[in-house]
């Protein structure tokens, strides 16, 4: 009996972790979308100094 009680999660504290876990992967995702483009641009600014020489 003890042990139905620990693992109960009321669909208040459900609905954080979930938050918790989605705000989690969307900002990982964001994350990297921007060091993607961080990259690209890193990248076409050098290609386009030794262009210029």
């Amino acid at each position: 009996m003890l042990s139905y009680i620990i693992f109960y999660l009321d669909p208040g504290t459900a609905m954080i972790i979930l938050q918790l876990i989605v705000s989690v992967f969307a900002g990982i995702a964001i994350f990297f979308k921007k060091l993607r483009k961080k990259f690209i641009s890193f990248f076409k600014n050098l290609k386009n100094r030794f262009k210029k020489s």
